[in-house]
């Protein structure tokens, strides 16, 4: 039984807050599952137009959560699935990479999750894992990686380009993923094409640097790659909005949304206690400008390097 591997990120663009990437595990009874629809009974791809449909909803982050709704499209379907058992953001956070502790609006202990009862969370996790053992699927580990703005310029200042931010992640979760999925059953990799590049052979090359990696396609619609030489097979295939085509990858982006929402809402609270009046802010350009120039005055007060708040690009 081969395993699906789907990698996504959320925070690319903004100015404030962090970078989140994470890779979700699945294994099936074929490549060629779809597991929407082996989970049909408890899982639905995109919101249900009926208002009896309760099912879970995994999909591409942006079809599930928009700026301004609660967490709890995100929170039904990632508690039922990948993290049922956190109580605490820290639980939350067990297996990502990340240096939150050094931010100062950081709060581990945050109970977790915001807007969803434990009622319904235990109801669809046990919905879900029922549908899975009838479907012969298992999901596996996850792996994240939480870049804050300090570690993010510095990738930048070494690298010149913010996209190596990226690449570096990536590479990092590859290679994580490959040591944490037991046995050497084939690994199926589905990324989202990263700022529309087409040529990935060197990335790959030095996330696998045992294995030989063989160029299938390289075009804009898809770039697919098998690296040989292994003690297991590794295709990975890298698409234009792989979170909407993919099961992995859809719940990777629902992670990473998650994940920086959660950040987001406590660096928002904390700066809101500085500053009276403070508008909330989602962190990408324009409004990013906006909020940056209204705490200023007590990020001065408080002695604090702006360029550890400030992401450079």
């Amino acid at each position: 039984m081969p395993w699906i591997l789907g990698v996504d990120e959320a925070g690319y663009g903004p100015n404030l807050g962090p970078l989140v990437q994470m890779a979700v595990a699945m294994r099936v009874p074929h490549v060629a599952c779809n597991v929407w629809e082996s989970l049909a009974e408890v899982v639905t791809k995109a919101k249900p137009k009926k208002r009896k449909d309760t099912r879970l909803i995994i999909d591409d982050s942006k079809a599930v959560y928009s700026s301004g709704d609660t967490l709890h499209r995100l929170e039904r379907g990632l508690f039922a699935t990948m993290i049922n058992g956190a109580t605490t953001f820290d639980d939350v956070l067990t297996p990502i990479d990340h240096d939150l502790r050094q931010e100062m609006w950081f709060d581990g202990g945050a109970m977790v999750p915001i807007d969803l009862s434990m009622e319904e969370r235990q109801e669809w996790h046990a919905r879900f894992s029922s549908a899975c053992a009838c479907a012969e699927l298992e999901l596996g580990p996850v792996h994240g990686i939480v870049v804050n703005a300090p570690k993010f310029n510095a990738v930048v200042d070494r690298s010149g380009s913010k996209a190596t931010v990226l690449a570096d992640g990536l590479v990092s979760l590859l290679q994580s993923m490959r040591s944490s999925i037991p046995g050497t059953e084939p690994i199926f990799v589905y990324v989202d094409k990263q700022g529309g590049r087409n040529f990935y052979a060197p990335l790959i090359s030095t996330a696998f640097p045992d294995g030989w990696v063989n160029v299938v396609v390289e075009k804009a619609t898809e770039s697919r790659y098998r690296v040989t030489g292994l003690e297991r097979e590794i295709e990975l295939l890298f698409t234009p909005r792989a979170d909407g085509l993919h099961w992995t990858v859809a719940l990777a982006s629902m992670g990473c949304k998650y994940l920086r929402e959660v950040c987001m809402k406590q660096f928002n609270q904390f700066w809101q206690s500085k500053v009276a009046g403070l508008k909330a802010t989602a962190g990408y350009p324009v409004d990013a400008v906006r909020f940056i120039g209204e705490i200023r005055t007590a990020i001065r007060e408080m002695q604090i390097d702006e360029a550890t708040i400030w992401r450079k690009k």
